[in-house]
């Protein structure tokens, strides 16, 4: 880290949450239009034939089949060819004197030479079929290969099932737009109003004392942010497989600057802290009128983002749901960063103040999770997922706490370690580790276009247990005669507090399958 004073002089006080324009999030906006888009897109996008509507039942075929597909070879007996090409499944065909939709009967005429042989018809695109013949557990409409979104309730009307799809990879990338509980700040930054004297001025609890910044939690807005999949099945039945996933946020900051001159100009600025050699409240004063000239800036920072490996296995699965058993390993980083700068300048002598204190925390969640994913189709276009997960492990969290004060006098410069809240009996090196949980739930609805390409919208929650902010390891008592004496109150600590963490939010995206 530089230990070098913001150089730059603020104009105005204002106040600045990126990311924050007093409208409707863009990611979000994006949501809507699309699943607009989505909705009132025919059902017929699927550009499917009607040749696809139906499956394989234990060797029967449920559903419509084209009329060139039939052979018709006895008033007992029927062979349709199978999508495999593997064999012939055969079934007995009831007569039946019941007209036809066209008011009349049809009379079924063949060549006995027929009955010898029938080459194998494909039914549909080999890439798309049901039931494919791949060994034990393929072979059964409700067997791991059938298909999840095959069943009876897709009409041919709607273009068909989207079968059993004989690909190896999957690949996800959502945009995320996405909420996380703020960081808690201490009061940072205070005024008064005029005519308060130098003893008062900016100090907490007497009258007139305002606060310009902090006692507030920060980065709590809406941010964007992605998410990325890839996933692997490791047999053609699609029964064990591995996936990776990444999720990061945008980082999302708080500015805060004040000074005594230019717009929105505050003559008496302070900065307050406990005293312990007077006992009670002070302030350290960057300006107040013909005694100090000065500024003061707050940049508040966070960052969160994680990976997952998991092994998915399935345990259920049938044209009408399906449930997929998730073990694997998950990572979690919190990052916050605060860094307070001042500059003040004594009107009698000239004498230039500098000073900064920083405040940085990082935390890394390591764990084994444990989940469930469940997936039910509700038409030939619409699917509705679930997942919960649950991790333990443990959380290392590093606080790294800085300070430095520079003074330049006709005589010199000066440069001294520790600001106002950053002292020697905090600065340094803080690591803690703490057992942890990370808890999450999702809910994700997918629109298919294509057999293969499908739009993914849903919503998540995240939970981590414990984790160390940047603004709750402030200790606001502060001894300004420390010199490192037992007999001296070390004072600031390190309170090594620590929070929960949630982000929440909505996702949309596209999956496609290969």
């Amino acid at each position: 880290m530089e230990r070098t004073a913001r150089a730059s002089h603020p104009q105005e006080v204002n106040l600045v949450k990126i990311g924050e324009d007093g409208n409707m999030p863009r990611p979000i906006q994006a949501i809507v239009l699309l699943i607009g888009i989505s909705v009132l897109a025919p059902c017929a996008a699927m550009g499917q034939s009607h040749g696809s509507g139906g499956y394989w039942d234990r060797g029967r075929w449920i559903g419509y089949m084209p009329p060139h597909l039939k052979q018709t070879v006895s008033d007992e007996q029927a062979v349709v060819a199978r999508a495999d090409g593997s064999r012939l499944a055969e079934w007995p065909v009831e007569q039946s004197s019941v007209p036809s939709q066209r008011g009349r009967h049809t009379q079924a005429s063949y060549d006995q030479e027929s009955l010898e042989e029938i080459d194998p018809v494909p039914l549909m695109d080999e890439s798309v079929m049901t039931a494919p013949n791949v060994g034990g557990g393929c072979q059964e409409s409700c067997g791991p290969g059938a298909g999840y979104d095959c069943g009876p309730d897709c009409s041919p009307d709607c273009g068909g099932c989207t079968l059993f799809r004989q690909t190896t990879f999957w690949t996800r990338v959502e945009s995320l737009g996405w909420w996380t509980s703020g960081m808690n700040l201490p009061p940072l930054v205070t005024t008064s109003v005029a005519g308060t004297s130098q003893e008062e001025a900016g100090v907490l609890g007497e009258e007139g004392t305002s606060i310009l910044f902090g006692d507030q939690a920060v980065n709590e807005d809406s941010r964007s942010g992605i998410r990325a999949v890839l996933g692997m099945w490791l047999e053609p039945c699609q029964v064990h497989g591995i996936e990776f996933s990444y999720i990061g946020l945008g980082t999302e900051s708080t500015v805060f600057r004040g000074s005594d001159t230019g717009q929105g100009a505050h003559a008496i600025l302070g900065r307050p802290f406990g005293n312990l050699e007077l006992l009670g409240q002070d302030a350290n004063l960057i300006a107040y009128p013909s005694v100090y000239s000065g500024w003061v800036s707050v940049d508040a920072s966070t960052k969160f983002q994680g990976t997952e490996l998991l092994l998915r296995k399935a345990i259920k699965r049938c044209p009408s749901s399906q449930v997929d058993l998730l073990v694997g390993y998950r990572w979690l980083q919190l990052k916050d960063d605060l860094l307070i700068n001042q500059h003040a300048v004594e009107a009698q002598t000239t004498t230039n103040i500098d000073l900064y204190d920083w405040f940085n925390t990082k935390n890394n969640f390591h764990g084994a999770e444990f989940g469930l994913h469940w997936t039910r189709p509700l038409n030939c276009l619409w699917t509705l997922e679930a997942v919960g997960k649950f991790a333990l492990g443990n959380t290392r969290s590093v606080v790294l706490i800085d300070g430095q004060t520079t003074t330049v006098t006709t005589g010199g410069t000066t440069v001294t370690d520790g600001g106002l809240l950053a002292q020697e009996s905090n600065m340094g090196s803080h690591t803690r580790d703490h057992f942890a949980t990370v808890s999450e739930i999702g809910l994700n609805l997918k629109r298919r276009f294509t057999p293969r390409l499908e739009m993914t919208f849903g919503y998540t929650f995240l939970y981590l247990s414990d984790a160390l902010r940047a603004g709750d390891q402030i200790d606001m008592n502060v001894n300004l005669a420390q010199d490192g004496e037992p007999t001296q109150i070390a004072s600031p600590a390190v309170p090594m507090k620590s929070d929960g963490f949630w982000a929440q939010g909505l996702h949309l995206g596209l999956e496609y399958a290969f």
